[in-house]
């Protein structure tokens, strides 16, 4: 069953919320993956659970460079549209259900009882061409506000200009991206704690910058020997940016600083060039939105990543058909492509780039013309538009890009390769078109956006011509519009992705150094940002060449690799939008009124029921058969989440078994046929004692029953599968992250810990290090010195 809400109705961009009420009895999936990720394994399965929806609105048949494919709703992948099974995930995504699709802008789940998952938000970066993840999630926070939601959890694997917002937004705010809006510590995976979260993100976000440009300073000699021309100097990095905050009266003192305001700077400057108020440029692109763009193109064969819905427990399970799958079926092949829980870049089937069809697309650069046209240049009498075969509007914007061209590489003559270079980068890819405006462009006068007079010089190279900008302070002149009827769309050929490497390839060559903002761009600042996420944050570069070089690690920044490991390390994320005590009236007792007489939900109460009382516990993973305290400890006994009830105006004893009754009944399937029959602290009591309006208001009550269904598949949402983990690095329980199971104890454990790759395959056999065989060694023995001999008695 379905329904669908729109959202900004009669606005340009209008959009659907669609909610499925899922009936789990008659579902594929009888347990949830989220709920055993996060800790709630012992819930049981409830009857319903509601799905909250916002479907893609990518359409591939609207882009040139996807004709013929079609986007697999799983795997995020470009297939050919005559192929039914995906030749990449080997499934039929028509076949699975629309609750399995990765390309959901938004995809939020609530179960019956209140307790729900976040489990996509997929904004511009991920393929969404209308909304952007913060108004997203602000339509999630709504739902779960209006609906009353207890408890909801998500799995942050949320990315920003290719980086991971998890490491990236602790150090600069303190908090998660997610965290901005509440969500706090859920469980940690790798025996992480929100003890370890908080001090390795209070390491790296106060890390003082002095000490970090003494670290990369030390360290300079691995640096040159490393000999990688395209990496930016660290050292000149932060020296760049100090000087630039403190001309702006910002100080920096430690990382935190630094990449907070570089990216708030970051922000800025895009907001700016897509405003018009910065000169043109263009931005680079990252993820599915580089792709959709048409400017990358990503090999199907990545690393493997593990997720939720791609648990290794998960072959000891049997499969919706009844199949069993056994464990060394599961080890013994490569991993299958997870079905990622954000939708990933759209990835083309062909192994080789094909060749993509020119795209009509507008680009980012002014309207108005630049070039005086009017002014006489040295070579041409005439504007270039009266003797060539290109539309005005194209001459115009083609001169554009050219100005701008010379603009990035100022106070300096550049080639006429160079300038092309730098007009194609712009988006004009006919050269043709290009060379005609260089023959026309000598000395004529242009006006940048920022309103600077300049004009173009150009002189005969030793090989070839070269042109410069140069500034003038004459007074500025009327433009001269070259008039069209309409704007032409420029054609571009995307053939490579669009990064900030490839934009600033030609711009560091130059060695020409940002000394303020105005000077920044938005590529050279994409480039730092992303510097400082490899060099600094995810992998400290000094202490990693220290290790790589076999010396000893003397940095004062080696702990912050352990740091980031431990952010990067930890996803899963919960809120608590109600607490139970927010169920209750909050009114106190000396103020009550008494309730208007056969009102039949006058008082609220929390009642907890008890369905089981012959076992103290379940036996749940990484728990044990005896592990008593620690089934107490994380709260797996035997009981749902209480439940808030109303009682009559008047209530009986009795009239509290039956809505206790009720109330569990209507949620589990395992309490179906639950029937309350003691309420502690009322034992022995008639049903039809009255209990009183004032001493009921508020009570916390615990409830027996019988009726229970223990015995059925339902009774947790983890299932009822046993199995324990026990890994090195002190995880005892399902964390969501990649397993493998001892051939001889039956223990699991994270296989990197063990010293599996993530992109490798599981070994067919395999044995934990206790269980291994220790050779024997040969010790050599040292024979016994003999007895002394006994002291000669004295006469």
């Amino acid at each position: 069953m379905g329904y669908s809400v729109v959202l900004s109705k009669g606005q340009p961009h209008a959009t659907t919320l669609r909610i499925y009420e899922e009936v789990v009895e008659e579902s594929e999936r009888a347990h949830c993956d989220c709920c055993r990720c996060i800790g709630w394994v012992h819930h049981p399965v409830n009857k319903k659970q509601y799905h909250f929806i916002v479907h893609t609105d990518f359409k591939a048949r609207n882009k040139p460079e996807l004709t013929g494919k079609r986007i697999c709703q799983l795997c995020c992948c470009a297939v050919s549209s005559s192929e039914r099974k995906c030749s990449v995930c080997d499934e039929v995504d028509k076949e699975c259900s629309i609750l399995d699709h990765q390309t959901h802008l938004l995809h939020g789940m609530i179960h019956a009882n209140g307790f729900g998952h976040l489990k996509r938000i997929n904004g511009r970066e991920a393929g969404s061409m209308a909304l952007s993840g913060t108004q997203l999630m602000g339509l999630w926070e709504t739902i779960c506000y209006q609906l009353r939601a207890r408890e909801v959890s998500v799995e942050d694997v949320s990315q920003k200009y290719g980086v991971e917002l998890r490491l990236l937004n602790p150090v600069s705010r303190g908090a998660t991206w997610y965290g901005t809006y509440g969500y706090i510590f859920g469980k940690g995976s790798f025996g992480n704690t929100l003890m370890t979260h908080k001090r390795a993100s209070e390491l790296l976000r106060k890390f003082p910058v002095r000490q970090l440009r003494n670290d990369f300073s030390y360290v300079k000699d691995l640096l040159d020997k490393e000999g990688n021309e395209d990496a930016v100097d660290v050292v000149a990095l932060v020296d760049k940016y100090v000087k630039i905050f403190n001309n702006e009266d910002i100080g920096i003192n430690t990382v935190g600083d630094l990449v907070n305001n570089v990216m708030m700077l970051q922000r800025d400057i895009r907001l700016a060039v897509k405003e018009g108020r910065r000169p043109p440029e263009r931005l680079a692109l990252h993820g599915v939105a580089a792709v959709l763009a048409g400017t990358k193109i990503v090999d199907k064969k990545g690393e493997y990543k593990r997720n939720i819905t791609d648990s290794p427990k998960l072959a000891r399970r049997p499969p919706p058909n009844s199949q069993q799958v056994s464990k060394k079926a599961k080890t013994s092949a490569a991993p299958p492509p997870p079905r990622t829980e954000r939708a990933r870049a759209l990835r083309r089937r062909d192994e080789e780039s094909p060749a993509v069809a020119p795209e009509d697309i507008k680009i980012n650069l002014p309207s108005d013309p630049m070039v005086h046209w009017d002014s006489r240049g040295r070579d041409s009498h005439h504007a270039p538009s009266t003797t060539s075969r290109w539309s005005q509007a194209r001459l115009n914007v083609a001169a554009n890009a050219c100005v701008l061209a010379l603009n990035d590489q100022r106070d300096r003559w550049i080639s006429r390769q160079e300038v092309r270079a730098g007009a194609r980068e712009k988006g004009i890819g006919d050269t043709g078109l290009l060379d005609h405006i260089l023959k026309t462009l000598n000395d004529r006068q242009v006006t940048l956006p920022s309103g600077k007079q300049c004009i173009v010089r150009r002189r005969q190279g030793k090989n070839q011509m070269e042109f410069t900008l140069e500034v003038t302070r004459s007074k500025p002149l009327q433009l001269v519009a070259i008039k069209d009827e309409a704007p032409t769309p420029v054609k571009v050929e995307p053939r490579s992705e669009v990064t900030p490497a490839k934009m600033l390839a030609q711009k560091f060559k130059n060695g020409r150094v940002a000394r303020t903002v105005d000077e920044l761009t938005a590529a050279e600042v994409d480039r730092d940002l992303l510097t400082l996420y490899h060099d600094v944050l995810e992998s400290y570069k000094p202490a990693r060449l220290q290790k790589n070089a076999g010396q000893r690690v003397t940095v004062k920044g080696a702990p912050l690799i352990e740091a980031a490991r431990t952010l990067l390390d930890t996803k899963q994320f919960v809120k608590i939008y109600t607490p139970v005590e927010d169920l209750l009236d909050s009114t106190p007792a000396s103020k009550l009124v008494k309730p208007a007489p056969n009102a039949q939900k006058a008082i609220r109460i929390i009642v907890t029921a008890v369905i089981d009382t012959r076992n103290q516990g379940p036996l749940l993973s990484g728990l044990g058969a005896n592990n008593g305290k620690s089934r107490q400890r994380i709260g797996t006994i035997t009981r749902p989440p209480p439940e808030m009830v109303w009682l009559p105006s008047d209530p009986t004893l009795g009239d509290l078994k039956r809505v206790a009754s009720k109330a569990f009944r209507d949620l589990y399937v395992v309490l179906s046929d639950f029937k309350v029959t003691r309420v502690k602290g009322y034992e022995g009591v008639s049903d039809k004692t009255r209990l009183g309006w004032r001493k009921m208001h508020g009570a916390f009550v615990e409830v027996h029953g019988e009726g229970a269904d223990l015995e059925s598949e339902f009774r947790y949402q983890g299932g009822l599968e046993q199995w324990t983990v026990k890994c090195m690095c002190g995880t005892g329980d399902d964390d969501g992250e990649r397993m493998i199971a001892c051939d001889e104890c039956g223990i699991w454990m994270h296989t990197r810990c063990v010293g599996i790759k993530d992109s490798a395959k599981a070994p067919s056999n395999w044995i934990c290090p206790k269980c291994a065989p220790t050779p024997a060694v040969a010790v050599d023995v040292a024979p016994k010195a003999p007895r002394p001999a006994p002291r000669r008695r004295r006469e």
